[in-house]
């Protein structure tokens, strides 16, 4: 495979980000995170609300994440990176993707048209193809590596739904029990659709950066990666090529659309 030379791009820089509208040559446009979170679903809402209020003890994933992110970035640019011994299994999680590639750059500010502004982890030459990277750093891996592995799932935990009222009808089971049991299940399911929700958030994410890249320097990205980088374990690499990154920026478009809606709704609201 030839490889690519590598590009040189000259990274504008936002000011706003962390919750606050990016400033850009379009004006104030919100970002990705901001857009995908508000148009999540109540159940999503709900478990983030959940997170952000429970107390945990030593670094919060937020600060984790922030930290690992530099340490990254860092030796991506041959300069010294810093991580408290804590930390250290995300870096051997991490380290042999980063040797395996070449750094463009890093925390990349860009916008698109549609309305919508954000900052990419990272662009970097990976088997000499320009590709977008996301880093992730968490302590829990998807459950499946296909959405096709997800959806049999799903449907798997339908039939046992479907199974247990049939028990219940034929009076193999009483309505009490069937209900406990029904109950049981839909935990494992909503287990399931609440991982493939956050894989497919991450992926339209990537997408969302992907197409905003493009238009702000010009560039062409037909490959990009969410790397999920855990603890003490390999990181774990969803790939996606042209078609799923077109796939999953139209999806996000319709959640750009939804967002768009409430921030009409939410100011119709405000003048009443």
């Amino acid at each position: 495979m030839a490889t690519l030379a590598i590009p040189t791009i000259t990274p504008l820089e936002f000011s706003g980000g962390k919750g606050q509208p990016y400033l850009t040559p379009m004006g104030a446009l919100p970002s990705v995170t901001t857009i995908l979170r508000e148009t999540a679903s109540e159940e999503t809402r709900m478990k983030l609300a959940k997170w952000a209020k429970s107390k945990r003890s030593g670094i919060d994933p937020a600060e984790r994440g922030t930290m690992v992110h530099h340490a990254i970035e860092a030796l991506l640019k041959g300069e010294p990176a810093q991580l408290p011994q804590s930390l250290m299994g995300f870096y051997e999680s991490v380290l042999p993707i980063l040797k395996g590639i070449t750094h463009v750059a890093s925390e990349i500010c860009c916008y698109h048209p549609d309305g919508y502004a954000g900052r990419a982890d990272c662009l970097a030459l990976v088997d000499g193809e320009l590709t977008l990277l996301d880093w992730k750093t968490t302590t829990k891996p998807f459950l499946y590596g296909s959405v096709d592995e997800y959806l049999a799932e799903i449907q798997n935990w339908d039939n046992r739904i479907a199974e247990a009222r049939q028990q219940e009808r034929d009076h193999v089971l009483s309505a009490a029990a069937a209900a406990k049991l029904v109950r049981k299940i839909q935990g494992h399911r909503s287990r399931v659709m609440s991982d493939l929700e956050r894989r497919t958030d991450y992926l339209m994410q990537l997408a969302a950066y992907a197409r905003a890249l493009e238009h702000t320097y010009g560039l062409t990205i037909d490959r990009a990666q969410i790397v999920l980088i855990l603890p003490d374990q390999p990181a774990m690499v969803v790939a996606m090529k042209h078609g799923s990154i077109r796939l999953m920026f139209e999806q996000f478009r319709e959640r750009l659309d939804s967002y768009a809606i409430q921030a009409l709704q939410k100011g119709g609201d405000s003048h009443e």
